[in-house]
């Protein structure tokens, strides 16, 4: 026997909500806006030809505006965009050695470019820069010898080993 889940989503005026509590289904919604307070109604068609005739007169005498949603800043990809990049803030250290290292190779201006605004530099990490960082301390990390086990000037001691010998008793 198959068993089939059904969910269904009401939204009820929010107008007869508000005053007497009563559950009308609502058919639209709008969104109003004064002084900086943005508001969602969920309203019948009743309510929202009421809203719509006290609005008239400020709609008409008003001047459209048209409103973009702002571009969705998402972190600069490093990588290619597979999400394994080091913008974050836990990568700061490594951002500062990268900066560090390329500096010392004369290669400052692969990170450092200037904004197109004109106003100051922003900071970037292409993939050819890290990896070649990668591969700088890669070679470095090889070229260190592995540190000596740290020894004592006295040899060690062992205490001698006695053997342990239970007997049983015979019966």
């Amino acid at each position: 026997m198959a068993v089939q889940i059904v969910t269904e989503t009401f939204t009820w005026d929010d107008i007869d909500m508000s005053t007497d509590g009563t559950k009308t289904p609502a058919t639209e919604s709008a969104v109003i806006e004064l002084d900086g307070q943005r508001v969602a109604l969920d309203l019948t068609t009743e309510h929202r030809a009421e809203l719509g005739e006290v609005m008239a007169k400020w709609l008409a005498a008003g001047t459209p505006v048209t409103v973009s949603q702002p571009a969705v800043r998402r972190a600069a990809s490093t990588n290619g965009g597979n999400g394994n990049g080091i913008n974050g803030p836990e990568h700061a250290e490594l951002r500062a050695a990268i900066r560090d290292w390329a500096d010392a190779q004369g290669r400052t201006d692969e990170y450092r470019v200037a904004r197109a605004d004109g106003h100051g530099f922003t900071l970037i990490y292409p993939r050819k820069l890290r990896d070649d960082f990668d591969a700088a301390m890669a070679a470095k990390a090889a070229a260190t010898p592995a540190p000596e086990p740290e020894t004592s000037a006295e040899p060690e001691v062992k205490a001698p080993v006695t053997p342990i010998t239970r007997r049983r008793p015979a019966k």
